[in-house]
């Protein structure tokens, strides 16, 4: 753990004074900018950052967030105050309602809190069809919930309107009396240290991660990979080998099995293709390995790294080749996901939703090179079939 001791390990005495000087008597902001003058100032300035931030997030409080229905929020706002926050806030939360906006759109700022907030309380009282949405967004998370109903009815509802629906009737509900305060809050109790000590750390349990048995943010990873893959390697790729110097010579060398492509004119049409394979057993390492074996290996220098990729066996290459093996994540969720122990490529099941993922993926990538014209004038995705053979 980084301590102030630690800050300012390897640091001459003299500045190890004046800087304890200045913690005793400066604001955090100022302290940093003064901090910033002294000898060494990168190393201290980073180590006393990563202090502060650890600092304030140890100090900051959970937030749990209470849903309901919203026609009556002077009743919300009694649950929450009344019966939640009793229990909550002795254990570090913060307790919050959706409240109405003075600027924006009050259901952006109400999936903002489901997505962040470390506890949602649920109000399933009158059966409201906002709540069971922004319930639903909750259960897509996988993320921590408690869901109460009101022992007597409420809202204009009868008895037989209280009925919790069948998708969620097989899993627990706490039941909140307004007349019964003390039982409402130890129950409620009850609920949320089940729910916090049992789920701490694991999905929790509802009938969207129970189908697909993880998280919907971990079902379809093919945007979130075609992302990454983008920005650390295909933009940084198509940049250098785009980037050329006042002369208008370019500045970062690609060598063809270690021989360096001098042509100018080669250079200006050398491209980056990106091949997507037709099915995820494309982008297995030992069949991927077994491609490269019939082509040569390119580096593309660069100043921040040297980048690999490869090209068809010639004497000039008309342009590169790289194959998102990145894309083998998704095969192994899609295994989670259908409760497979190995891929089975002729699954019906397995097939749709493998070329699901495969169409996002490169639709994803698409998009991020279009938006960036240096990039786009380097760099396309094909299909496998394009490139064959090698």
């Amino acid at each position: 753990m980084l301590t102030v001791s630690a800050i300012f390990q390897g640091v001459a005495p003299s500045i190890r004074r004046r800087a304890f000087l200045l913690m005793l008597d400066l604001a955090t902001s100022d302290l940093i900018a003064q901090i910033r003058h002294f000898s060494l100032a990168h190393r201290i300035g980073r180590r006393l950052q990563s202090l502060i931030r650890m600092t304030q997030a140890s100090a900051q409080k959970k937030l749990c967030f209470v849903i309901g229905p919203m026609a009556d929020l002077s009743r919300l706002n009694r649950l929450a105050k009344n019966i939640v926050a009793p229990v909550v806030e002795p254990l570090g939360y913060e307790v919050k309602i959706p409240e109405q906006p003075d600027i924006g759109n009050v259901m952006d700022q109400v999936v903002e809190l489901l997505d962040r907030a470390d506890l949602v309380v649920g109000d399933l009282t009158g059966g409201n069809p906002n709540v069971f949405y922004e319930l639903g967004i909750r259960h897509s998370l996988g993320l921590v919930y408690v869901v109460l109903k009101e022992k007597a009815p409420a809202l204009g509802k009868t008895i037989a309107d209280e009925k919790t629906p069948f998708d969620l009737a097989a899993y627990r509900y706490t039941t909140v009396d307004f007349d019964d305060m003390t039982q409402s809050i130890d129950q409620v109790r009850h609920a949320v240290e089940k729910a916090t000590q049992a789920l701490q750390g694991i999905v929790c349990p509802n009938p969207v991660t129970n189908y697909y048995r993880a998280p919907m943010t971990e079902v379809n990873l093919a945007a979130g990979l075609a992302f990454g893959y983008y920005h650390n390697f295909v933009q940084p790729v198509a940049l250098a080998m785009a980037d050329k110097d006042e002369s208008d010579k370019y500045t970062n060398e690609v060598t063809v099995n270690k021989v360096a492509v001098t042509d100018q004119a080669v250079r200006d049409s050398l491209r980056l293709k990106i091949v997507i394979p037709q099915t995820l057993e494309q982008v297995d390492t030992d069949f991927v390995g077994d491609q490269k074996k019939r082509l040569v290996e390119v580096k593309v220098s660069s100043q921040r790294r040297p980048f690999f990729v490869y090209a068809k066996p010639a004497v000039t290459p008309e342009f590169l080749l790289d194959f998102p093996t990145t894309m083998n994540v998704m095969r192994d969720a899609l295994m989670k996901r259908l409760s497979m122990s190995t891929p089975e490529y002729t699954d019906r099941r397995w097939q749709t939703i493998e070329q699901q993922q495969i169409g996002q993926f490169r639709t994803t990538v698409d998009r991020y090179i279009k938006n960036n014209s240096r990039v786009q004038k380097r760099a396309a995705t094909c299909s496998w079939d394009e490139m064959q053979p090698w």
